[in-house]
């Protein structure tokens, strides 16, 4: 187990730790760039990609056209009806109880201070909610660390 004897020696692990936050931001800034360019790159050469490659179609066997980085192809979308304005046909389910079990799909979400009010109010423990001693919660860097129980052989602090 390791220990620590002075403020140097949490102040190196305190540092350490910045660091690869910091490599963690400026990596995901790059890859938040990157995505943004892929975009760009697409939406600037999306039509040109398909009026090049739709005739090469005319002499080709598939509907894939395969490059040496990559492929383009093209499928067939069958017509069918399909939602394409979610609001508005929420907006019509909500007038239709029925329709909306049937339709709509609610995932659960608890919240707990009021659960916990109710349990207050009713004046009994209700499932799910226990007691918790009062305790002391510790933060490295703004991040909470859940401890594993303390050695039993080391001196209590």
């Amino acid at each position: 187990m390791v220990k620590i004897t002075s403020d140097l020696e949490v102040d190196e692990i305190l540092k350490r730790l910045s660091e690869i936050d910091s490599t963690i931001m400026h990596y995901q800034h790059a890859i938040d760039a990157q995505r943004k360019t892929r975009e760009e790159i697409l939406a600037a050469h999306a039509r040109a990609l398909h009026d090049y490659c739709y005739p090469k179609l005319a002499t080709s066997k598939t509907k894939t056209l395969k490059f040496p980085h990559g492929t383009v192809s093209w499928r067939v979308q069958k017509s069918a009806l399909r939602v394409t304005d979610t609001e508005a046909a929420l907006e019509y389910l909500r007038n239709s109880p029925a329709l909306w079990e049937r339709c709509v799909v609610m995932t659960p979400r608890l919240k707990s201070t009021e659960y916990v009010a109710v349990a207050e109010e009713a004046g009994e423990r209700l499932p799910g909610i226990e007691e918790v001693p009062e305790r002391e919660l510790f933060y490295i860097l703004g991040e909470r660390i859940d401890l594993p129980p303390a050695d039993k052989t080391e001196d209590a602090r």
